[in-house]
C-alpha cells in the first residue's frame, strides 16, 4: 500500500506528494466503488414516490432514486402529481386521442381542446351584402362526444379551397357539442367546388 488515508465515504486511496503509486492500490480502488457505491445509492433516508402523489422512505438495495417524470402507472417512482405539489409543473395532458376530424387533449386542470379540418363542397357564394356577397351556413361541427361541458372559444379559417374567400359568423352559435356555422364571403359571386376550414377550439 503507497497511501497513508484513504476518503471517508468509499475507502478510496489519497496520497501524499512523497507517496508511490502501485497497482494494487487502484485495482481496491475500484473494487471499493463497484461494491459500495450501489449500497450508498440506495441507503435508507432517500426518498420515492408511489406513484399517487405519497412519498416514503426507499429501502436499501432496493429502490433506486430516480428523476424520471412518471404517471401513477409507474409504482414505486415520483409520479406526476407529486411534481405538481412541489410545482415543477403547473398542468398536464391526462388523456389525449382522435374522434372523427379532431385531435384532443384533456388536461388535469379541466381544460380540453381539440382541432382539425374538413372539405366542403360546392359553397354557393350568391346572396349581395353591401359591396360583397355570402354563402349559406355551413361548417357546423360536431366535437368528439362529451369533451366539453361549457361551451369553448371556436377559431375557424380557411385552409384552401379553388376560390379566394374568408368566413363570417353563420346563424349556428358554436355550443358544447358544436362549432357553429359559418358563411364564406367574397367579393363576386361564385360557386365554390371545394374549400377546406381549419378549426381549434378550447374551453371546460
Amino acid at each position: 500500500m503507497s497511501y497513508q488515508s484513504t476518503t471517508p465515504n468509499f475507502d478510496l486511496p489519497q496520497w501524499q506528494e512523497t507517496d508511490s503509486f502501485q497497482m494494487d492500490d487502484f485495482n481496491e480502488a475500484f473494487s471499493n466503488i463497484d461494491s459500495d457505491v450501489q449500497k450508498k445509492i440506495t441507503a435508507t433516508g432517500i426518498l420515492k414516490g408511489d406513484g399517487n402523489g405519497g412519498v416514503t422512505a426507499a429501502a436499501a438495495n432496493t429502490d433506486y432514486a430516480t428523476t424520471r417524470l412518471a404517471t401513477a402507472a409507474y409504482s414505486g417512482l415520483m409520479g406526476t402529481a407529486q411534481f405538481t405539489k412541489l410545482n415543477v409543473i403547473d398542468d398536464y395532458v391526462i388523456d389525449q386521442g382522435t374522434s372523427g376530424i379532431w385531435t384532443y387533449r384533456k388536461w388535469s386542470s379541466g381544460i380540453k381542446e381539440c382541432w382539425g379540418s374538413q372539405t366542403f363542397s360546392n359553397v354557393n357564394i350568391n346572396t349581395a351584402f353591401g359591396g360583397t356577397f355570402y354563402s349559406g351556413n355551413f361548417g357546423n361541427i360536431n366535437f368528439p362526444s362529451g369533451l366539453f361541458t361549457q361551451t369553448p372559444k371556436v377559431f375557424s379559417d380557411v385552409l384552401e379551397g379553388t376560390y379566394g374567400c374568408w368566413l363570417m359568423r353563420g346563424s349556428d352559435h358554436p355550443s358544447a357539442a358544436q362549432t357553429g356555422s359559418q358563411n364564406a364571403v367574397r367579393g363576386t359571386a361564385v360557386n365554390i367546388p371545394s374549400v377546406t376550414l381549419a378549426y381549434y377550439a378550447v374551453g371546460r
